[in-house]
């Protein structure tokens, strides 16, 4: 019988030591796939981010894996993987992980500003309020030809000049934005992206086509004006970001231009998409924006009047208005 309970405890501890072992040999192998996800997703920063060059990245790859240590799976890294987008300090980029959990994206600029929603009523004078998109491609395509609508219903002969309100456009998609706006901007390049190698990738709109290396949004049939050049009011405020802010630059480049209310959020940078081994998807900032001129921006885009935003409306209308 004592033998027997020998026998039996013998068993037993055989059994949870090759368990443990198993567990073990798990838990190394699931930080070895965490090291390896860590080091993709810290090389596709070092080769891309806007910032690249401003990193000391032997110091933020330790600090990323010494917070990663003890994590096991991919989630449990991620405030190594925010830690990381904090340290590369592009305000703009942001990770969307492939089992759905909230979006990470370290920012510390604010958009907040109270804005009224004030239209401009006067028939010799174009309003049109751009705000914000995200949407498929062929609402991007119904969103630039209702711009294009809207300007082709006011637009007359006698007109003196147009308000542009983006004070509502956070941002999304540029692209029909742009296309939407073109009879404004005129056929040519808007604007421009910039790397840090100083490369410049140029955008902007032609006969219905909002382009970058290629046509991105197209509008058929497209409007021009009927006179073109006239004035135009461009309504700013803190809420404008992101891609209202390629917007907002587009239109300040022109010489007929001029932006009225708060500086804007300061997020006009340019992001590229760039999938993980596990689906998640990293929207990193590559490319700081330029206007047609080429003065860059990359923080804010000021105004060229600081006005009230209980009075912004008005001041842009006497400003068209004025001999």
């Amino acid at each position: 019988m004592i033998l027997a309970k020998k026998l039996l405890l013998l068993c037993i501890a055989l059994l949870l030591l090759l368990s443990c072992s198993g567990d073990s040999d798990d838990s190394v192998s699931n930080k070895a796939a965490v090291t390896q996800y860590l080091d993709e997703f810290i090389g596709i920063l070092q080769a891309n981010a806007v910032t690249r060059y401003q990193v000391n990245w032997p110091q933020l790859e330790s600090e990323v894996k010494t917070l990663a240590n003890s994590a096991g799976t991919i989630p449990q890294a991620f405030p190594a993987i925010r830690r990381a987008l904090e340290i590369i300090d592009t305000n703009h980029s942001f990770y969307r992980p492939a089992n759905g959990a909230a979006i990470i994206y370290p920012s510390t600029v604010s958009c907040i500003e109270t804005v009224l929603s004030d239209v401009a009523e006067h028939e010799d004078i174009g309003y049109i309020r751009v705000d914000g998109f995200s949407g498929t491609s062929a609402e991007a395509t119904a969103l630039a030809t209702n711009i294009q609508q809207r300007i082709r219903e006011q637009d007359h002969a006698g007109i003196r000049g147009w308000i542009v309100d983006l004070r509502h456009n956070r941002g999304g998609n540029m692209w029909p934005m742009i296309a939407g706006l073109g009879p404004l901007l005129g056929n040519g390049i808007a604007g421009y992206f910039i790397n840090p190698d100083e490369v410049q990738t140029s955008w902007g709109y032609e006969d219905g086509v909002a382009f970058i290396s290629s046509p991105i949004v197209t509008v058929q049939p497209y409007y021009e004006l009927l006179v073109p050049a006239q004035k135009i009011a461009v309504l700013s405020s803190r809420q404008v970001a992101s891609s209202g802010e390629a917007a907002l630059i587009a239109l300040k480049g022109l010489a007929h231009s001029r932006v009225f209310g708060s500086d804007s959020c300061g997020l006009s940078t340019s992001n590229s998409s760039f999938q993980l081994s596990d689906g998640a998807q990293l929207l990193l900032t590559t490319a700081t924006m330029a206007d047609r001129h080429l003065n860059a921006y990359g923080g804010q885009v000021a105004v060229d009047e600081h006005v009230a935003q209980q009075n912004v409306l008005a001041q842009a209308m006497a400003w068209i208005l004025a001999p």
